[in-house]
């Protein structure tokens, strides 16, 4: 059932990012400034929304995951600790074992945190893209209001009041090289 919920909330943020591509690709085509403002709100009103009805969830999927690493760390961690003979290990690797879905919890909602960085990352893109769809001989003042409405719409995906951005997955990945590190830190001083 959680992978269920983690594979649709992907594909759900693949399908908005691919909206905003194709709103990119009617803008470079037709370059109706005028339209690109309604639609532009349509847009983002969409994936306000979005983010709004997955907000529990999503957050409940990012909690898990790092839920999930926390306890595989601390079960493997006591397994290497507190098991001294070789039968006693042999004996407990399926509990070992039993602690590798709570690891793959961990890397899909950190994939899944990946991709509502990046659709953040993609609307913050797209003003500077109308931009240079301006041609330099004239000032269209209709083309300069639709990168003003974007940049000013702050659009990206939000959950839960917060809007989601590569930081937050960068600052994961920093927190799981830590954890990661202090394990191997660990092991060494117990191997030597």
């Amino acid at each position: 059932m959680v992978m269920g919920a983690v594979h649709f909330q992907s594909n759900l943020l693949i399908g908005l990012s691919k909206t905003i591509d194709r709103w990119c690709s009617d803008m470079l085509i037709e370059a109706d400034f005028a339209s690109g403002v309604r639609n532009w709100n349509a847009m983002q009103a969409l994936i306000k929304s979005v983010g709004r009805e997955l907000g529990s969830s999503f957050m409940a999927l990012q909690m898990c995951g790092n839920i999930g690493l926390v306890s595989t760390l601390a079960g493997t961690l006591s397994w290497l600790v507190w098991t001294n003979e070789e039968t006693s290990r042999l004996q407990k690797t399926p509990e070992l074992l039993a602690l590798l879905p709570e690891l793959l919890l961990f890397f899909v909602s950190a994939r899944l945190l990946a991709q509502g960085g990046k659709l953040t990352n993609k609307c913050e893109q797209v003003a500077p893209f109308i931009n240079q769809l301006q041609s330099a001989d004239k000032c269209d003042f209709t083309g300069q209001y639709l990168v003003r409405f974007i940049q000013d719409s702050h659009a990206g995906f939000i959950v839960c009041g917060v809007t989601v951005t590569m930081n937050g997955f960068l600052r994961q990945m920093a927190t799981l090289t830590t954890l990661v590190s202090g394990l191997v830190g660990v092991l060494l001083r117990m191997l030597m």
